[in-house]
């Protein structure tokens, strides 16, 4: 159980929306741009097709593992990434305030006496609804890649240019995950 445990890709709440988003985008576009035309065995190239539900079903235990403290985030990402980049050792407390969150605002965004969150129904509420939108969130950037990498000649100014609007997205739905948090948090200390 340890090792599937340290496998799993899990993530924060806050910044899983646009990490799903980019990345969905970026890995699908590279794949079907340059992997794909040159696999000439039909099978591997199908095989392309089971990374989103693969995906799909390592982010359902990647979002349910930690929140529920069955993974602590010292056993997250491999223990690659460095404890202070992490955050928080306490998984659920990591879902809320971890993977760098802390140093891109500058402080917690869920108050320690609210931590675990589990415990109040409106975070089990929000935790749920991020949770579920992480299928259309990925598929949507999926989409997005896969139809620019359908683009024959793409213009670089434009490609760059579409690229700063799939991290505008990206980041978009990040910001907004983390003013919901706040406003739930703000339901609960005050």
């Amino acid at each position: 159980m340890d090792l599937i445990k340290s496998l799993l890709p899990l993530g924060t709440f806050i910044l899983d929306p646009a990490l799903l988003f980019i990345s969905g985008y970026f890995i699908t576009y590279l794949i079907y741009r340059y992997i794909t035309p040159r696999v000439k065995i039909s099978a591997v190239r199908r095989f392309f097709v089971l990374l989103f539900p693969i995906s799909l079903l390592a982010l359902s235990a990647g979002a349910a593992l930690p929140y529920f403290n069955l993974v602590d985030s010292s056993d997250v990402y491999l223990g690659l990434l460095p404890q202070s980049f992490v955050g928080p050792l306490n998984g659920n407390d990591f879902m809320w305030n971890g993977l760098g969150l802390h140093l891109l605002i500058g402080d917690r965004l869920v108050p320690e006496s609210l931590i675990p969150t589990y415990n109040y129904f409106w975070f089990n509420v929000l935790a749920f609804l991020i949770w579920t939108s992480y299928l259309p969130i990925l598929a949507w950037g999926v989409l997005e890649g896969q139809a620019a990498a359908l683009i024959k000649k793409p213009k670089p100014k434009l490609f760059l240019l579409h690229c700063f609007k799939i991290a505008a997205i990206g980041i978009s739905l990040s910001v907004l995950a983390a003013a919901i948090t706040a406003l739930v948090a703000k339901i609960y200390v005050n």
